[in-house]
């Protein structure tokens, strides 16, 4: 698959997106702690918002006593619902889900090890590629304290959802774009078009410099 071209930069955009395609950056929703809940990128301060705001920017104006928590891979239900529709309903897809979230041994007996280029595809590796049904991405839920997984894409390789592991975002990758433009009108979906040649505009919060 092009989505795992060896010797691709992950420290930009195109090393987790699938090549000459267009690409959207959906940002996962901010979740506050005071008061609780969550609120989009546009909502913390609307005024540095495009594709390339950092979490560090996007929540420069909040006010501390919200505390702002950067997402971690997770995104919400109903993103993930919007997402669900780039695929067809009866489709399979092809999943690859990071060993080191806690939740992932329960997909221990599905799972095989990824191998070649597709064990490398993140940082920190050790990846497990499994094969599901598209509606079965609606497990893949914050609300459900499962992280969405690193990848999925369906077999033509003509669309596929990425992330670095702990992400503030998913990428979108498809060769039609008008697909992209269907899923940026959705009233779940807060995303922007991106370049796949930008740096990665926030580093996983993992890694010790952070781009942020």
């Amino acid at each position: 698959m092009g989505l795992f071209e060896s010797g691709r930069n992950k420290q930009r955009v195109a090393g987790y997106v699938l090549p000459d395609t267009a690409v959207v950056r959906v940002f996962s929703l901010i979740r506050l702690h005071d008061p609780e809940g969550t609120i989009r990128w546009a909502e913390s301060d609307p005024s540095v918002l495009s594709a390339r705001t950092t979490f560090r920017e996007a929540v420069a104006g909040t006010p501390v006593r919200r505390r702002p928590e950067q997402p971690m891979g997770m995104v919400d239900a109903e993103t993930v619902a919007s997402l669900q529709t780039l695929f067809g309903a009866g489709d399979d897809v092809n999943v690859l889900v990071w060993s080191g979230y806690a939740e992932t041994a329960e997909f221990a007996d599905r799972c095989r090890p990824a191998t070649g280029a597709a064990a490398e595809f993140i940082e920190q590796g050790n990846l497990l590629q499994l094969r599901m049904p598209a509606r079965e991405l609606a497990d893949f839920t914050e609300e459900s304290g499962r992280h969405f997984p690193v990848a999925v894409w369906n077999d033509d390789e003509s669309i596929a959802i990425t992330q670095p592991i702990y992400h503030d975002s998913v990428y979108v990758s498809a060769v039609d774009r008008t697909v992209l433009d269907t899923l940026l009108r959705a009233p779940t979906v807060e995303g922007r078009e991106i370049s796949p040649v930008a740096d990665l505009p926030s580093w996983p919060a993992y890694l010790t410099e952070s781009a942020d």
